[in-house]
């Protein structure tokens, strides 16, 4: 069994886990006894979806950083520009 296979904390977690659904360790079920109705798992498990509004906080994009001035520059030009360039994302973003 699965079970019999895990070290002592990951059966404990396990054990917690298929306590969830009333102590049936889902690997010793019978086939007829999985349910084939895909929206009570759904409501069961999956986490309500709620989107977020970033305000149009968008990262810029790479091609926004983009200096036609240093397509002829020598690269301690554009290492000096990169110096001020920060480009950063939030989590959020």
């Amino acid at each position: 069994m699965y079970r019999d296979t895990l070290d002592v904390t990951s059966k404990q977690r396990y054990g917690d886990k298929i306590g969830l659904i009333e102590k049936q360790d889902p690997y010793t079920l019978e086939k007829h006894r999985w349910t084939q109705d895909v929206d009570n798992i759904k409501e069961t498990f999956q986490q309500p979806f709620i989107p977020k509004v970033l305000n149009n906080k968008f990262p810029k994009l790479l091609s926004e950083l983009f200096n036609d001035e240093l397509i002829d520059a020598s690269f301690s030009e554009i290492l000096a520009y990169c110096k001020n360039v920060n480009v950063s994302v939030s989590k959020e973003e």
